[in-house]
């Protein structure tokens, strides 16, 4: 392709486009025939400009812009399955934590976000970053939040800078929401340690202690505490009998 002219920069989008196309295309793309080839690149070019996420534009695609923030009656079910495979595909290293949690190990709870606490490595950091802008993660507003995000803040969250605190929020994402709390379930040290790691869908993952859950009902309970109070004394009791997970089986 002939570079235009005064369009110094013009190779370098280009090559960079190309880079792209090789990598997420016809390095994974078996060509069967010219229709084939001719083909695949079309449906590529409409998946990079109205699919595909591009960091430089904080997470929208040429063609489609960022998702507005969705209100929390608005999630119609958690997808815990896909969202564990998703963090497995990029190398996160987290721990489940929250109702979860309690769901694996019996309890009758309806978990309505997904729980994990992340490692703090700087590597880590940068991967579950990735991980939120494929997922379209954008901070959940409630105004009724005494310190939380603004609706503006909310739309125009970044996960830059790469730190805990900026990460530490109730996200919205196309598969459900994802609450990622450095600290309020316990820090990823401590629940690492008596942490069991437990199959989902063919992927590992790393589930904490469910006493660690259970001793950290916040006083005064929430609403959503109280309506499993009764779920969660039934567990205590069961987990002084027999301590064994029933597995993630039911979110596969």
């Amino acid at each position: 392709m002939p570079t235009g002219i005064r369009m110094p920069r013009m190779n370098s989008f280009i090559e960079r486009w190309v880079k792209t196309f090789r990598a997420e295309l016809l390095e994974r793309t078996m060509i069967w025939n010219q229709t084939h080839l001719r083909c695949a690149p079309q449906e590529y070019e409409r998946h990079y400009n109205e699919h595909r996420t591009h960091r430089s534009l904080a997470g929208a695609a040429p063609l489609r812009g960022r998702p507005q923030p969705l209100e929390l009656d608005q999630i119609e079910r958690l997808s815990v399955d896909r969202q564990g495979r998703l963090g497995h595909r990029h190398n996160v290293d987290w721990v489940m934590s929250g109702s979860v949690v309690l769901a694996v190990y019996g309890a009758d709870v309806q978990p309505n976000d997904l729980d994990v606490v992340p490692s703090p490595d700087p590597d880590n950091l940068q991967r579950i970053a990735d991980l939120l802008v494929e997922l379209e993660a954008i901070p959940a507003y409630d105004p009724s939040w005494r310190n939380g995000l603004t609706e503006e803040r909310c739309r125009s969250w970044r996960p830059e800078p790469l730190t805990l605190a900026q990460l530490d929020h109730l996200f919205v994402t196309r598969l459900g929401m994802l609450d990622v709390p450095p600290e309020l379930t316990g820090t990823y040290a401590h629940l690492r340690t008596g942490a069991t790691e437990l199959e989902l869908a063919g992927t590992p993952v790393w589930v904490c202690d469910p006493h660690e859950v259970l001793k950290r009902v916040p006083d005064p309970p929430r609403p959503k505490d109280l309506a499993r109070a009764d779920a969660c004394a039934e567990l205590r009791e069961q987990l002084q009998r027999d301590s064994t997970p029933l597995g993630l089986a039911p979110f596969a």
